[in-house]
């Protein structure tokens, strides 16, 4: 088995950066929308100027943002991919994929019509997300959807030649649930922070169960 990428989202302390940069994770993300774990770019820049990036690609993550407000934060932090995680237009994420270079990651709620969706958004999309629909919500809730049905995301993402990343209640204790339906990407944040930060041992214990799974499969 291919191991998935991983991508440790909800960075908002400069201990957080450093943990996440010193992981084997893939992406790291911020968040700059209106969350418990909301940065802003100009402190964000002063982490990876202290740490660096460490072969890290970064990811900014906005719900329903202006176009103005994503491009100034990929100016300041030369940012790898934004991911849209509202109820964006389609013709904003095309208007963004003209004007920059950035990959654009498209978050969808499961639910009955996330298939749909992601016909919708896939031609301005290079990665899909999918997350627990939870109300009044719009991400990191740490609630997990019933896994059992990632299959179908998942399928539809590779037969549109995209990567899917599965989001929302991931944890040390039940990535291997997930893990079983071979996604190419994981991210999570709840499930390696204790007391609302990023936690050492616990990121080291997802990664051994990540990494122990991919080996015996």
């Amino acid at each position: 088995m291919k191991r998935p990428l991983l991508k440790y989202c909800g960075n908002k302390s400069k201990e957080d950066y450093r943990l996440s940069s010193q992981s084997k994770a893939d992406f790291i993300g911020f968040i700059f929308t209106e969350s418990k774990r909301r940065t802003e770019p100009s402190e964000v820049k002063e982490w990876i100027d202290e740490f660096g990036k460490n072969g890290k690609k970064h990811v900014g993550v906005f719900v329903n943002p202006a176009l103005e407000e994503v491009e100034e934060a990929c100016r300041i932090l030369n940012l790898d991919a934004v991911q849209f995680h509202g109820e964006e237009s389609l013709p904003l994420l095309e208007e963004f994929k003209q004007r920059n270079s950035q990959e654009i990651w498209k978050a969808i709620r499961h639910d009955e019509s996330a298939l749909t969706k992601m016909a919708q958004y896939g031609p301005c999309t290079d990665v899909f997300l999918i997350d627990s629909h939870v109300k009044g919500s719009w991400g990191g809730t740490g609630v997990a959807f019933d896994w059992s049905l990632a299959g179908r995301y998942l399928e539809q993402a590779e037969q549109m030649g995209k990567p899917c990343f599965i989001a929302g209640g991931v944890a040390p204790d039940n990535v291997q649930d997930l893990l079983r339906t071979e996604p190419a990407g994981i991210d999570l944040a709840s499930g390696i922070e204790r007391n609302g930060s990023k936690d050492a041992e616990l990121l080291k214990n997802f990664e051994k169960r990540v990494f122990d799974y991919v080996s015996g499969h």
